[in-house]
C-alpha cells in the first residue's frame, strides 16, 4: 500500500540529506539563490507559456506531428 497522506510520512534516504546539506543556499527575494537561478533561467529558455488548453493543444499538435484524430479527441476532451 502507498501512502499518500503527507510530506512528514516520508523521510529522506542518507543520499537525500547530504543532497541537502551540501546544497548551495542564498535568498531568493535577493537573487541569491544559485537553485532558483538556475531554474529561472531554464524556465526562460525552454518553457512555452499558453493561455488557454486549445491553444496548448494546437501547440502540441503542431510540434509532435500527431493525427488529426488524436487532437480532435483531446479538444473535446477539454470541452
Amino acid at each position: 500500500m502507498i501512502d499518500l497522506r503527507s510530506d512528514t510520512v516520508t523521510q529522506p534516504c542518507k543520499s537525500m540529506r547530504e543532497a541537502m546539506y551540501t546544497a548551495p543556499l542564498g535568498d531568493d527575494v535577493y537573487g541569491d539563490d544559485p537553485s532558483i537561478n538556475a531554474l529561472d533561467q531554464f524556465a526562460a529558455q525552454n518553457i512555452l507559456f499558453s493561455p488557454s488548453a486549445p491553444f496548448r493543444l494546437v501547440t502540441h499538435l503542431g510540434i509532435t506531428k500527431e493525427s488529426v484524430d488524436t487532437f480532435i479527441h483531446a479538444l473535446a476532451a477539454e470541452i
